[in-house]
Order: C-alpha cells, then structure tokens, then sequence
C-alpha cells in the first residue's frame, strides 16, 4: 500500500507541476502581449514632434512624426511627409465666432486650394476633451490630380476655431492613414 500511495503522490505532483508550467506559460504570453501592446503605443509618440499652435499664444499642443517635414508662416502650419505625397494644413479661422461661421470660411479657403469639391455630411466627434467637426470629401488639384480631403474644424479653448486640412491621392492617404489619425489623436488643449 504505501508504494501505491507513492504513485499516486508522484502523479499528483507531476500533474501539480504540469499546471504550474502551463501557468506559467500563460503568465509569460500575457506578459509578452503587454510588452509588445506598450511599446506598439509609445514607439510612435517617442518619434514625434510635438508642436505647440498658435507659437505666440499657445492654445493646443499636436504631434507630427520626427520625419515629417513642418513649415511655419504667418499662423499657418504646413506638414508633410518626407515623400510630400499628402500635405497637412493647421490655421486659426480669424473673426469665426461660431461653427456656422466656420463653415462658411471653410468653404472660400478651399476654393484657393481646391477645385471641384464635393463634401459629405459633417460628422461630430470628441477627442481629448475637444469637440470636432469633420467633413470628408474629394476635389481636382490645378493640375487634374484627384485627391481626397479631410477637414477637422475645432476649438480647444471654446473661443477660437481652427482648421486642420489634410489631402492627397487617394492611394497616398490610404498609405499614411495610421500618421494622419495618429495626428489628429494627439490634439490636445493646453
């Protein structure tokens, strides 16, 4: 009998053991999932530029890529990407008071950019705290090029209303959609 009580004793901890392997290994792939999870999440905030706008009274902060190409002038920020295949446009809407009124002055800055714009319905989202209005669509480059748009209209402090424009072919916008998001979602009022 105590031989058999042995046995038995061996088998329970080899199967103790087993389990405790398998937990082990789960612990480990759950750990593994984290790490990966965090560094997918801080690699690329670790490689932006981060801009505060408007320079001489800093109302919001936005991220660009390192290797994006960024142009100040007058209250305008340009962007690019280092192929300059889409371009990305931020500038206060001066004398806007209300969304109505940005709207109106969205449409004639667009006419100087432009041509042959058609826009779809606005859309409303919030993003760290700071409601957006977002109108997608396409339009005609000077030079025949079909390109696709989008437009962000906001205003962090609940004064002053801002326009980001982004566009370009529709296959180069497809090409730096998780930038452009990534853009947009870091947007965040000071």
């Amino acid at each position: 009998m105590p031989k058999f009580i042995s046995y038995v004793s061996l088998i329970q901890h080899r199967n103790n053991l087993a389990t405790s392997a398998k937990m082990e290994l789960t612990v480990k792939k759950l750990l593994f999932v984290i790490i990966l999870t965090t560094l997918f999440l801080t690699i690329p905030f670790a490689q932006a530029k981060t801009v505060t706008y408007p320079a001489n009274d800093p109302i919001f902060s936005i991220n660009f890529p390192d290797d994006w190409n960024l142009e100040a002038e007058d209250d305008q920020l340009h962007a690019t990407p280092e192929d300059e295949s889409i371009y990305v446009g931020l500038w206060a809407m001066n004398g806007v008071e209300n969304l109505e009124e940005a709207l109106d002055a969205l449409v004639e800055e667009l006419d100087d950019i432009v041509q042959e714009v058609e826009i779809e319905d606005p859309e409303e989202m919030e993003i760290n705290d700071i409601s957006f209005v977002f109108i997608d669509g396409t339009g005609v480059m000077e030079d025949d090029t079909d390109v696709e748009l989008s437009i962000a209209i906001f205003s962090p402090d609940g004064e002053t209303f801002f326009i980001n424009l982004f566009f370009g072919t529709p296959e180069m916008v497809e090409e730096h959609s998780d930038e452009l998001e990534a853009i947009l979602g870091s947007v965040e009022a000071l």
